[in-house]
C-alpha cells in the first residue's frame, strides 16, 4: 500500500502536529503550518489525532494512489482536488469532501490562491518513521517525513493502516478556513526594546508579507521598529508566532520550523487563537496587528475552540 508522487508541486512535506518536549536538545517543534486544518481533516476521516498527512503550499500538486483509500482536502476555502480513475472519468470536488479513490487514480491539486498551504489528509496516513515523537518533516534540520526533505516526484511512500469509517461521520463547514489578516499579539517578552514610536507602527500600520516567507519564518516589510540599542541580545528560547526583529527594523514572524534559540529582540508574540491563520497567509498579502491582554488572549482562545467544533458537525442520515 504506497501512493507515488507525480508533481510534488513548489513545496509538499509530509507533516503531523509536531515534537513537543525536544527543544531543549536543539530538536524544531516543527508541524503543520495549519495544525487547526490538519485536526479537522483527522477528524472528518476517522483518523487519530497525531496522523500526519501531506502538506501542499501554492498546489500544482499530483498523487496516484496503488489501494483503494479515503482522503479530503482541508486548510483552503478556494481550493479544489481533482480525481482521475484508471478509466479516465474525472470529477472534481471541494474543500472538505470526504472522498473515496480506488487503486490507480490520480489526484491532483491545481495551483489555489486564497491560501499558503492545503493538507491532503489520507485514511490511515503515511507510514514514515516516528523520530523525537513525530513523523513530520523539518528539511532544515534533515529530519522526519520522507527521508526528511520535501517531495520530490518518483517518491514512493507507504501508507498507513485504515481504521473502520468512523460512526457518526462528520462534515465541516469549509469557511473555517477563511483567510484572517488582523492578528492579535501580546506585547513582549523584548518590547522594552524598542523606541514607543515602534510599538506605534507595529501596531497602527500594516506590512506586507514578503515572497521570502517560509517555514522557519514569515518576513515582513513595512515600517521599520526603531530599537533603543542594539538589535541582538543573548540567544534564548523561541516559540512559533514570535516577531523578532531584526537590525533593519523588519519583523519576522517565527513559524513552524523555526530555530529553538534566537539573538534578535522579539517585539510581540501572535496568540494561539490566530496561529494556525499564519498558515494560510500568502507571500504578497498585507497585515496588521493589534494588542490584546494576557485575560484576553485566553478568552479569544476559548472562543476559537468553540467556533472550531461548531463548524464540524455530524453528518445528517438524509
Amino acid at each position: 500500500m504506497s501512493v507515488t508522487i507525480l508533481q510534488p508541486g513548489p513545496y509538499s512535506t509530509i507533516q503531523d502536529r509536531g515534537r513537543f518536549g525536544y527543544q531543549h536538545l536543539g530538536v524544531p517543534t516543527g508541524g503543520a503550518l495549519d495544525r487547526e486544518a490538519l485536526a479537522i481533516g483527522n477528524a472528518l476521516l476517522g483518523n487519530d489525532a497525531h496522523i500526519n498527512g501531506i502538506e501542499i503550499c501554492f498546489g500544482g500538486f499530483s498523487v496516484q494512489f496503488d489501494v483503494a483509500s479515503r482522503i479530503t482536502l482541508v486548510g483552503s476555502v478556494g481550493a479544489t482536488l481533482t480525481v482521475e480513475e484508471k478509466s479516465g472519468k474525472i470529477t472534481d470536488y471541494r474543500t472538505c469532501d470526504v472522498i473515496e479513490v480506488g487503486a490507480g487514480d490520480i489526484v491532483t491539486v491545481p495551483p489555489f490562491g486564497d491560501s499558503l498551504s492545503a493538507l491532503l489528509c489520507i485514511a490511515g496516513g503515511l507510514d514514515v518513521p516516528v523520530i523525537y515523537g513525530g513523523t513530520g518533516a523539518t528539511p532544515n534540520a534533515k529530519i522526519g517525513g520522507f527521508e526528511g526533505r520535501i517531495l520530490q516526484a518518483g517518491d514512493v511512500i507507504p501508507l498507513g493502516k485504515a481504521g473502520d469509517e468512523p460512526s457518526p461521520s462528520y462534515q465541516c463547514q469549509r469557511d473555517i478556513f477563511t483567510k484572517q489578516t488582523e492578528l492579535r499579539l501580546m506585547l513582549g517578552p523584548q518590547d522594552y526594546w524598542f523606541k514607543q514610536e515602534a510599538i506605534e507602527a507595529l501596531l497602527e500600520t500594516s506590512y506586507k508579507v514578503s515572497p521570502q516567507t517560509s517555514r522557519m519564518g514569515m518576513r515582513l516589510q513595512g515600517a521599520a521598529l526603531a530599537h533603543k540599542g542594539p538589535a541582538d541580545i543573548i540567544s534564548d528560547a523561541m516559540m512559533r508566532g514570535v516577531l523578532q526583529v531584526p537590525a533593519d527594523g523588519q519583523p519576522i514572524i517565527a513559524m513552524a520550523d523555526h530555530g529553538t534559540m534566537g539573538g534578535y529582540t522579539k517585539i510581540g508574540c501572535v496568540i494561539a487563537a490566530d496561529i494556525d491563520a499564519l498558515g494560510r497567509i500568502r507571500p504578497g498579502d498585507t497585515i496588521s496587528f493589534s494588542s490584546v491582554t494576557a485575560d484576553e488572549a485566553a478568552l479569544a482562545l476559548q472562543q476559537h475552540v468553540a467556533a472550531r467544533r461548531a463548524a464540524l458537525t455530524v453528518k445528517s442520515e438524509g
